[in-house]
């Protein structure tokens, strides 16, 4: 099937990757047959692979592929805007309607090894990301805040990313707090600081994950460090821009 999938045009590409979820669903994330083609698949089968890991990793009707990653589509209308490509998206897959599944652990171990092996887009890691301890998380963060690149669309990715690992699923515990992730997103070094501050705003804009209360306690946090670093006072002086009830809660002194 690989082989067929990257010589073919765009369009049976686009089709191969519909028509197969039913047979990656059949299949399920423990078969040893299906996490070996994960874990070597072919040059050139990457949006293949990571439409399987979508697929593992997805029990609602969402397709969460044309999140993570742009299709050749979207690049050959590119010129006519981010309207028609957010259109495209918003027909094909409502956010509000995908549901992730915690990934196995063997999904999580075959993924994280071709991603280490391969060096990786940082997109092989959407998937499975609710399945990373919260030091693995902090570890690659700066390569998912990398996606961002002021567009919606990547917005929406990293917005994604940010629910996942800070929303429980099922019974268990979100890998990191909210908190944690604003603390860690300051913390990372060798991103530019308008992708870190593009990533920022993206958890101020999520208002049910980041309440007031977690964004004032972490600013607090980072104005009584000893040594303030400039992008911890942006960060004061853009949520105070937002909410201006907050300057009441923290102390500047």
């Amino acid at each position: 099937l690989f082989p067929v999938h990257a010589n073919a045009s765009d369009f049976v590409q686009r089709t191969i990757r519909q028509v197969i979820k039913g047979l990656i669903k059949s299949i399920g994330p423990q078969s040893p047959k299906l996490l070996n083609i994960i874990r070597n698949f072919p040059p050139g089968g990457d949006r293949l692979v990571i439409r399987i890991l979508v697929v593992l990793t997805d029990t609602g009707r969402c397709c969460f592929e044309l999140v993570v990653m742009r299709s050749a589509w979207f690049g050959c209308v590119e010129e006519y805007g981010v309207f028609v490509r957010l259109l495209f998206y918003s027909i094909d897959c409502f956010p509000s309607s995908f549901v992730a599944v915690r990934p196995s652990p063997e999904l999580v171990k075959t993924v994280k090894a071709v991603f280490v092996e391969r060096d990786l887009d940082a997109k092989f890691l959407i998937p499975i990301i609710s399945g990373l301890t919260k030091d693995e998380i902090k570890q690659y963060l700066p390569r998912i805040v990398a996606l961002l690149d002021g567009t919606p669309m990547q917005n929406q990715v990293v917005k994604r990313v940010f629910s996942r690992i800070t929303t429980g699923v099922g019974n268990t515990s979100p890998p990191i707090s909210s908190q944690d992730l604003l603390m860690a997103l300051h913390d990372m070094e060798g991103i530019p600081p308008q992708k870190v501050v593009e990533a920022i705003n993206v958890c101020f804009n999520m208002s049910e994950a980041f309440k007031s209360e977690i964004i004032a306690v972490v600013l607090q946090q980072l104005i009584d460090q000893p040594k303030i670093p400039g992008l911890s006072m942006m960060t004061v002086s853009q949520y105070a821009s937002i909410d201006r009830r907050f300057i009441h809660h923290i102390n500047i002194y």
